[in-house]
């Protein structure tokens, strides 16, 4: 009867994905090689690796629920399925769907789980700057492909026009790098406070900050790309109206 917090409302690549479960996993991984302490009552943990379903253990023991030792987690937010308590027996208090219980396996110490965060975001600025990449050699292709040329434009000023709207999009997409590099700088300082266990939930909610900063340059990546598709449509209606 393993509790389960309810996931966040969000949208993810394969590529961040796959980082994210492989970053896991050597953490389970090297908690099997290594001969780590049991987690007790009373430590900072995450419920399967997410680092939004951090809380805090308040109880470890057997239940009336099922078999075996179980863990009882105390959320920091409301993704739980309790308040602490299972079939009218009260195990640990907390308010009401903050609590969850779990197996060991299924929860890891907080810092742990915030370094496997940090190394997918990482991955996700790869991404995203291949996507940037991407879309320069996608717009250089259609210009290519469209065959545009100065001789096809009636006027200079049409073409200082198609110049500075060129301009805009790179200056664009300049913006979208200069934001990467500042995540980036963020995460590290991020890294470097997760040496104290009592900075933990300071850095949850800069963690939440971080991934709001990824969505807004993933909507400018998308503005970007609209503004390509207009500057296509317009010259090649500037082309059909010459015809």
């Amino acid at each position: 009867m393993a509790s389960s917090p309810s996931s966040p409302d969000s949208s993810k690549g394969e590529k961040r994905k796959s980082k994210r479960l492989s970053c896991v996993s050597a953490t389970k991984s090297e908690r099997r090689s290594v001969a780590v302490e049991p987690i007790k009552v009373g430590e900072r943990v995450c419920f399967g690796g997410k680092s939004w379903a951090l809380g805090t253990v308040r109880f470890h023991g057997t239940t009336k629920f099922a078999e075996g030792m179980w863990y009882g987690v105390e959320l920091d937010r409301k993704n739980g399925k309790n308040n602490g308590s299972v079939d009218n027996v009260s195990y640990f208090e907390c308010p009401e769907a903050h609590g969850l219980f779990c197996k060991e396996d299924k929860i890891q110490r907080a810092e742990r789980t915030m370094q496997a965060e940090i190394a997918a975001l990482k991955e996700e600025n790869e991404s995203l700057k291949e996507q940037v990449g991407d879309s320069l050699a996608k717009l250089t292709e259609m210009q290519v492909e469209s065959n545009i040329s100065q001789d096809q434009l009636k006027t200079n000023r049409e073409v200082e026009a198609l110049k500075e709207e060129k301009q805009s999009l790179q200056n664009r997409v300049e913006d979208v790098m200069t934001k990467l590099t500042g995540l980036q700088s963020e995460k590290h300082a991020l890294e470097e406070q997760l040496t104290s266990n009592t900075e933990a939930k300071a850095l949850q909610v800069e963690k939440q900050s971080l991934q709001d900063q990824v969505q807004d340059v993933t909507a400018k990546l998308t503005e970007v790309q609209a503004e390509k598709h207009t500057l296509q449509e317009q010259l090649t209606g500037q082309i059909e109206a010459e015809a």
